[in-house]
């Protein structure tokens, strides 16, 4: 009988602390499109469906759109081999941290590669009309990094001709274009690139 009664607080013991313990916070979500010109002709994003069988047509939409119309399909951290981590803090600036990184079908190629998006003291500052602001910006493609030159920077923009613009930036959370005029492969040079990235349930600090 003593063991029973044993067991018995036992277990409720272990569901007070189960009850007390904090939940665990969602895993990071998000996706990305970008378009690498200059120095090459490149086109990439995380966030599609994989597959050979997955129409050119379907992967495109869900993928975010660059002018704020379309967030597109969000997948989360380690879902379909991605690796996603954020920090939007949604103070005055909206400072941004983040990395996205994940597969995709080789564009011109039967094959998967690795393509991703590194973000580093990023903000935005947001507007009457939408809100603009910079980061430090390095894409990956298949194993070659591009980065932003020592000194430079690259735009992050919430602004939009659309009526239906989606872009936003509040604490965890964000949907902005960036545009960077000058990228480099060292000793490689005169890169550019452009895309949208979304960011959700991102750590707020």
């Amino acid at each position: 009988m003593s063991q029973s009664i044993w067991s018995l607080s036992a277990a409720l013991a272990a569901l007070v602390v189960a009850g007390c313990s904090d939940p665990v916070p969602p895993a990071p979500r998000g996706n990305l499109v970008f378009t690498l010109t200059g120095c090459t002709t490149y086109s990439g994003g995380v966030g599609a469906q994989l597959g050979q069988d997955v129409p050119v047509a379907t992967k495109s939409i869900q993928l975010p759109a660059t002018d704020g119309t379309r967030p597109g399909r969000r997948i989360e951290d380690g879902q379909e081999g991605s690796s996603i981590s954020c920090s939007v803090d949604g103070g005055d600036t909206n400072s941004i941290e983040a990395r996205i990184s994940g597969t995709q079908s080789h564009p011109s190629a039967q094959f998967v590669e690795n393509v991703g998006i590194v973000i580093a003291d990023g903000y935005l500052q947001k507007t009457e009309t939408g809100g603009t602001g910079q980061a430090n910006i390095t894409l990956h493609t298949g194993g070659v990094y591009y980065r932003t030159p020592e000194g430079g920077s690259c735009t992050l923009s919430l602004e939009s001709s659309r009526t239906d613009n989606q872009f936003t930036v509040d604490a965890g959370r964000v949907y902005a274009r960036f545009d960077c005029a000058a990228l480099e492969d060292p000793p490689t040079t005169g890169c550019r690139a452009s895309g949208a990235f979304v960011l959700e349930r991102c750590e707020e600090e």
